[in-house]
């Protein structure tokens, strides 16, 4: 099916880069955007029935499938009644998971607010209710809670006392905080930094935020620009191509009703928390991708933890240890300390949690990957 308007070289270019497997699709620059921008006008896009369990997987991996399934109700993607039924049926369980964590989160909340451990929430349980046209619309596997590092301790008992499992080494976010699991299953993350390759929240975004509420309970989300700057400095720590495009969507889903004002405090927090760079870099794809330039965020920079992930990023061999290091170096020194002990002498846990039989066969591993992938850029 021919779009309304043939997509430019730079926007399947971006889409690549991206995400690589959906640009293999006939049209899969205009499925992307058919998906992630609601003021999409283009025509019905068509699905051959063979592409059609590719296309699916992939757009789960990005947490995507409330948005095919919003483009299959408007018929702005057909595809056959077999993978709509199958579609249907994916979004009815995550419909099943959105309360479940919605109930754990207020059930933590008020643990922690009873224990004066102060919090804001992340990502998309504050996205699907501040920024989203519908809460259903915005996907989610855990409860993302921004707390300061010296009240870490504290959460983390209360979580303990209150039946959630003990983080041990394989479990453990070495590199942002605590990963917790309820009694059911579900994980609550317990962050101390927004992210790996970030530095700490400046107090004044602590000081700046919104509220929302749900289950006739209010709870604190950063404010409109601080949401907007999260979302664009995953591009930081999602290569390659981790879940991205749900990154993509929180960010364009917030970037429409922006103002300039808050577009620009936005950039002045990538900037302040250390990503900057690398996100001006890739929101530079993601506005070329929707053909959107107001996407574009943060400012050039050559600080060296710019350049050691722009390195990263600009390896043809996809090196995820490179990525590893850039990610390492951005750490706060304390840190940085727990995760390079942990690589240079893992527990059994880390080595099980990876998959490896010993230490020596972690090794192997990685010096085979690694030879493998120059392999590949030399053919390249």
């Amino acid at each position: 099916m021919t779009a309304r308007h043939a997509p430019t070289e730079e926007a399947l270019a971006a889409l690549r880069f991206l995400e690589p497997e959906l640009a293999h699709q006939p049209c899969g620059v205009d499925i992307v955007r058919a998906l992630l921008d609601p003021r999409y006008a283009g025509e019905a896009l068509h699905i051959v029935e063979d592409d059609e369990p590719a296309l699916v997987a992939r757009l789960a991996y990005h947490r995507l499938l409330p948005q095919l399934q919003r483009a299959l109700a408007s018929e702005q993607i057909v595809m056959t009644p077999r993978a709509v039924r199958a579609v249907s049926g994916s979004s009815s369980q995550l419909a099943i998971t959105a309360l479940r964590l919605e109930r754990m989160l207020v059930e933590v909340g008020q643990l922690l607010e009873e224990g004066g451990v102060e919090f804001v929430v992340l990502k998309g349980l504050a996205t699907r209710h501040l920024d989203h046209l519908e809460t259903w619309h915005r996907q989610s596997s855990d409860v993302d809670l921004l707390v300061r590092r010296e009240q870490l301790p504290i959460a983390g008992t209360i979580l303990r006392d209150a039946g959630y499992t003990a983080p041990d080494e394989a479990h453990v976010l070495m590199d942002k905080g605590e990963s917790w699991r309820s009694p059911l299953g579900d994980g609550v993350d317990l962050h101390t930094r927004l992210h790996t390759a970030a530095r700490p929240l400046p107090t004044r975004w602590w000081q700046t935020t919104e509220r929302f509420e749900t289950a006739g309970h209010r709870f604190l989300a950063l404010n409109r620009a601080g949401r907007l700057a999260h979302a664009a400095s995953h591009y930081a720590v999602a290569y390659p191509n981790h879940r991205i495009l749900s990154s993509v969507l929180d960010q364009q889903a917030i970037s429409i009703v922006a103002s300039a004002e808050e577009r620009a405090a936005a950039s002045e927090m990538l900037q302040e928390i250390g990503v900057g760079d690398i996100v001006h870099r890739i929101s530079k794809r993601v506005a070329t991708l929707l053909d959107d330039p107001e996407l574009v965020l943060g400012a050039p920079s050559s600080r060296p933890l710019d350049l050691v992930l722009r390195r990263a990023y600009d390896r043809p061999d996809l090196d995820k240890v490179a990525m590893k290091l850039a990610k390492t170096f951005g750490m706060p020194s304390v840190d940085r300390r727990r995760v390079l002990r942990n690589w240079l002498r893992p527990s059994e846990e880390y080595l099980a949690s990876g998959g490896y039989r010993s230490r020596r066969d972690r090794v192997a591993s990685i010096a085979r990957r690694r030879l493998h992938a120059r392999r590949d850029s030399a053919r390249r």
